[in-house]
């Protein structure tokens, strides 16, 4: 009975959204996330002193570039208690907060990090709540900085927060 109903509402789904759409968010993975946001390497559209969507020059962007790969890659991009914003990097990085397809995986060096997996720190700053990139290896992430996207491991190590997409 439930494979039934599980069937019935996919194809419902389907129908109201699009046969594609549908069947690619069932099938993304860390994987499609990874090279989405790989795709950006050297980017300057993500640049503090750039305006970026509703971002203005002057402002940290992290949180919008992994918001932006994520939904392109056409993962599940968790928006900043219920807004249109992107997550912020705080929420990201609070293994206490429940991100609807995103599991906590766990804190530091210790967790096994997987491509496409979102890597966050939270910090006490004036003008950002914390640091948050996208994995592209057990040691690497790919994250907005000051100047471009650049790969590295931006300073997100023993205290890092590391979560997984798990659609469905």
């Amino acid at each position: 009975m439930k494979k039934i109903k599980l069937c019935v509402f996919v194809t419902l789904l389907m129908a109201a959204t699009g046969c594609n759409r549908v069947t690619g968010y069932l099938n993304v993975n860390g994987e499609d996330i990874a090279r989405k946001a790989e795709q950006y390497e050297g980017s300057t559209a993500w640049a503090y002193d750039k305006k970026k969507g509703d971002f203005p020059a002057g402002i940290w962007k992290c949180n919008q570039f992994v918001h932006d790969a994520i939904k392109e890659a056409g993962a599940t991009a968790p928006n900043y208690h219920g807004s249109n914003w992107p997550l912020v990097s705080a929420d990201w990085a609070d293994p206490d907060r429940n991100i609807p397809d995103w599991q906590y995986v766990g804190m530091g060096y210790g967790v096994a990090r997987q491509r496409g997996d979102v890597i966050a720190v939270k910090r006490a700053s004036n003008d950002a709540s914390g640091h948050c990139a996208i994995a592209v290896s057990d040691s690497l992430v790919i994250g907005a900085e000051r100047y471009r996207i650049t790969r590295g491991m931006h300073d997100l190590g023993s205290n890092a927060v590391v979560r997984r997409y798990t659609s469905w």
